[in-house]
């Protein structure tokens, strides 16, 4: 499923390639690392913080994950020298202290909401959720900026919808079997 996936985004990709002169395929290595990342992630925080006999708490978790990413972010803009640039952009417009702050509390509520997926539904439900998420961003981008529609990007979407049913077919499958063989050991 993960591969019919990554198959769907580079049909989009090539769409794009067709309809717009400037590309770089770079970013077909980046979104298909960035995918295989992701589901690593909330797989490794499913098994580590959720499914152990003591599980973690949402806050813990946010806790930790908010404090190394902002040690890493600072660790990251201060060698390469963008720190003090940054700094004196905001002094020099205020303006977009705001916006920085209502994006970093929206940042922290969709983890807070991805970590209660994981934590209540499981890593493939959230995994489902959030690739329903990306889905609905591109047909809105569709409208919103209107290009033209070759038939990769069609088949692209289609692939795309195809991996996620087929990801939530067989999480019922396997959520099937569990239920089978526990009924089988009642017995």
């Amino acid at each position: 499923a993960v591969g019919l996936l990554v198959a769907g985004i580079i049909l989009f990709t090539l769409g794009d390639v067709a309809s717009m002169p400037s590309f770089s395929p770079i970013g077909i290595v980046l979104i298909t690392a960035a995918l295989c990342i992701d589901a690593i992630t909330s797989n490794f925080e499913e098994k580590v913080f959720f499914r152990v006999k003591n599980p973690s708490s949402h806050s813990e978790v946010l806790l930790f994950a908010s404090l190394f990413g902002s040690i890493w972010s600072f660790a990251s803009v201060y060698l390469t020298g963008e720190l003090a640039p940054a700094i004196a952009h905001s002094m020099a417009n205020p303006q977009v202290v705001p916006s920085i702050m209502v994006f970093s509390v929206l940042g922290y509520a969709s983890v807070s909401f991805i970590l209660g997926m994981i934590k209540f539904f499981g890593a493939t439900e959230a995994e489902i959720v959030k690739s329903c998420r990306k889905v609905l961003s591109i047909v809105i981008s569709f409208i919103l900026f209107p290009k033209a529609l070759n038939w990769k990007y069609i088949a692209g979407f289609v692939t795309v919808v195809g991996s996620i049913a087929w990801t939530f077919q067989l999480k019922q499958e396997k959520i099937k079997a569990k239920e089978a063989a526990k009924a089988a050991e009642a017995a």
